[in-house]
């Protein structure tokens, strides 16, 4: 005996084309989902959108340093008078300083010219002054003062700590 001819497929149902059976050999229907334009594989590599960030990410921390260098920020800039609004610190050491001797001013105004150097300031030899320390001690301090890149006029005063003429000097 024959089988009953099959009812017509409603459109959006999916079927087998040559038996308009489900597979299974059932008359099961099934919901076709409708296409909505996106392919597999057609959105955006990862690698692409990664890269894409990272670019931008670059590129505002270039904009932030350019923006802050100008200002010393961070260390850069070297005139100490422009550090910070003219205070600022800086470590150094007096070579063949001794505890519990003297101090010369002009070898503390030396090891503190070569700091200000370091930090890229235009310092003249002989363009800072420094008290004399009369004994050499931890927490000992000596006021400083000096022309700074030619005509910018500074004073602040150092304090030494740690091993035998290391020092910080803190400028007002």
């Amino acid at each position: 005996m024959s089988q009953p001819p099959s009812p017509p497929t409603p459109p959006g149902v999916w079927a087998t084309p040559t038996t308009g059976q489900h597979p299974t050999g059932g008359h099961q229907q099934h919901a076709v989902l409708p296409q909505t334009g996106v392919q597999r594989g057609s959105s955006l590599p990862l690698w692409l959108a990664g890269g894409a960030l990272l670019v931008a990410l670059v590129a505002l921390a270039v904009a932030v340093v350019a923006l802050l260098v100008p200002f010393g920020a961070g260390g850069f800039g070297g005139d100490p008078s422009d550090f910070a609004g003219g205070y600022g610190e800086y470590d150094g050491t007096v070579p063949g300083a001794v505890v519990g001797q003297q101090l010369s001013g002009d070898r503390i105004a030396y090891a503190v010219v070569d700091s200000l150097l370091l930090d890229g300031a235009e310092v003249e030899p002989g363009g800072v002054q420094c008290q004399t320390v009369l004994r050499l001690d931890e927490g000992s301090a000596a006021d400083c003062h000096g022309t700074v890149d030619g005509d910018e006029e500074w004073s602040g005063w150092i304090e030494f700590y740690g091993a035998p003429g290391e020092f910080t000097l803190y400028l007002d």
